[in-house]
């Protein structure tokens, strides 16, 4: 059980080293980046359908917070309201289609960062990046929707090897 936890942490911290520093470092344009993170919760949303999933991607959401270094709770409540669309979903969808998950992950990129942009819009008193935001919202949804089945391979695969 500590080595399936120790495995999950490992994967998390370096998809968000992926995220936040290499793909901005080589990828030249810097809001482009998929947000690898939130297709873990996506694959919460499919998978684990309990509290510990919930609790998970408020951690998750957290963690993006902390990392990115804004405000505190805006990427936790996206996070969240993901996970919980997933999962009111799961039932009705099918995630072992690769066209379903990178349909899912794009779809679930546009809502959280709209959830995101309008969250700080309220709270930031300049509104100057959140256009610049709203611009790349379909860009990293795309970026993020593609991303997805690789990420969601290896969450499958850490989840077989726990087992």
């Amino acid at each position: 059980m500590w080595f399936g936890i120790a495995r999950w942490f490992i994967f998390v911290f370096a998809l968000l080293f992926v995220q936040i520093s290499l793909l901005r470092v080589f990828g030249g344009l810097s809001l482009i980046v998929p947000n690898l993170l939130l297709v873990i919760v996506v694959y919460l949303g499919f998978y684990r359908i309990n509290l510990a999933g919930l609790l998970a991607s408020f951690g998750l959401g957290l963690l993006f917070d902390i990392a990115s270094g804004g405000l505190l709770g805006p990427w936790s409540a996206a996070f969240v309201l993901v996970y919980c669309l997933v999962v009111t979903c799961s039932q009705r969808l099918f995630p072992d289609a690769t066209l379903a998950i990178v349909l899912i992950g794009g779809a679930s990129s546009m809502i959280a960062t709209t959830l995101y942009i309008t969250i700080f819009s309220l709270v930031s008193p300049t509104n100057q990046t959140v256009p610049v935001l709203g611009s790349w919202l379909i860009v990293e949804a795309i970026v993020t929707g593609c991303s997805a089945p690789l990420v969601m391979l290896l969450c499958r695969k850490i989840t077989r090897q726990e087992n």
